[in-house]
This record gives structure tokens, C-alpha cells and sequence, in this order.
């Protein structure tokens, strides 16, 4: 054909199966003497959950916010990604919820997305997208005001507000203090 697929076939679809040697998220960061983080961003293709579900309980008890891929609906794209469904139910297990969708480069506002998920009353053109092709989202995850207030950690109150600024979330900062 006309980009010589037929003739380097390697070129286009350089595909291979190699074995490599992986860590645990915990690991690394005992290594590193991280005992605290503040904030997960995941998109490895298919290992997310896998990668949540290693961590260890006090660093996800801890952590104030979780941005991470994950599959709407069946065939997973990638093969052990996580669902919305299970990856929310595990993360607010440790009193994280969500805040924020990204599908295909747009937004959706917090309390949002179960309307974007679940609402059929409009057709596609009123809507402006089609739901059957959205397959995987970006999704933020914040802890929830309740978790942050109760033990009454200034620094830690500090570190929240600024990550609510850091994903745009100035009303809610602003309301929180």
C-alpha cells in the first residue's frame, strides 16, 4: 500500500513480548523514604489497579487525591484495567471520591458524571457526543472534606487546598477555608 505497510511490516507494527522486572508503588517509595504522598497520577496502560491495589493501607490512607485511567465497559482496551465501578468502590473504601471525568481531552464537573454515564433522555446530536464510542476516562479522585477536617491537621489542610487549586477547584478551596 501506499506507507509500504506490506513491505516493513516491523516498521509500522514494532510489537514484541518482553519480560521485565517490576517493583511495587511501596517499595519504591520505601526506598526512598517517602513515607506520605499527596497525590497518585496513573496511566499505564492497563496496570492501574493493580498498582492502587499494592499500595500499602497507611500511605492510602493518607493520600489526598488519585488520578487514574480507567475502563467504562467491556472489552477492556488493555487487558487487568480496572473498571470505574471497582476502582471507585476501592478508593472510597479509604474516603476518596470522585471530583472530576476526562474523556477524549474534555471535562466533567464534579457530581456530573453520573448524568454523563447513566442520563439517555437526550439524543447525540443534543448532547454532542456519543457515549457507545467513550471507553476509558481520566478520573480524579479527592478525599472528601470530612476525612481532611477530622483530625484537624493544619499542614495537612494546607496541602489539600493547594491541591484543590492545583486542579482548578478555586471555589471549593476558597469555601474550604
Amino acid at each position: 500500500d501506499r506507507l509500504g505497510r506490506d513491505k516493513d511490516h516491523e516498521y509500522f507494527y514494532p510489537l514484541r513480548v518482553k519480560e521485565i522486572k517490576t517493583k511495587k508503588l511501596s517499595t519504591i517509595l520505601d526506598e526512598y523514604n517517602e513515607d506520605r504522598i499527596d497525590l497518585i497520577k496513573l496511566d499505564t496502560q492497563g496496570s492501574e489497579y493493580e498498582i492502587l491495589q499494592s499500595m500499602d493501607s497507611d500511605r492510602m490512607n493518607n493520600l489526598l487525591a488519585v488520578e487514574v485511567e480507567v475502563q467504562l465497559k467491556h472489552p477492556q482496551i488493555h487487558k487487568g484495567t480496572g473498571y470505574l465501578w471497582e476502582i471507585q468502590r476501592y478508593l472510597q473504601n479509604y474516603g476518596l471520591e470522585i471530583w472530576n471525568l476526562k474523556a477524549g481531552g474534555s471535562e466533567m464537573p464534579k457530581n456530573k458524571y453520573q448524568e454523563f454515564l447513566f442520563d439517555k433522555s437526550e439524543t447525540i446530536e443534543e448532547r454532542g457526543y456519543c457515549l457507545n464510542r467513550i471507553t476509558e476516562v481520566d478520573v480524579l479522585f479527592i478525599r472528601s472534606y470530612d476525612n481532611i477536617l477530622k483530625n484537624n491537621d493544619k499542614r495537612c489542610i494546607r496541602r489539600y487546598i493547594t491541591l484543590l487549586c492545583a486542579f482548578y477547584f478555586f471555589t471549593e478551596a476558597i469555601s474550604f477555608v
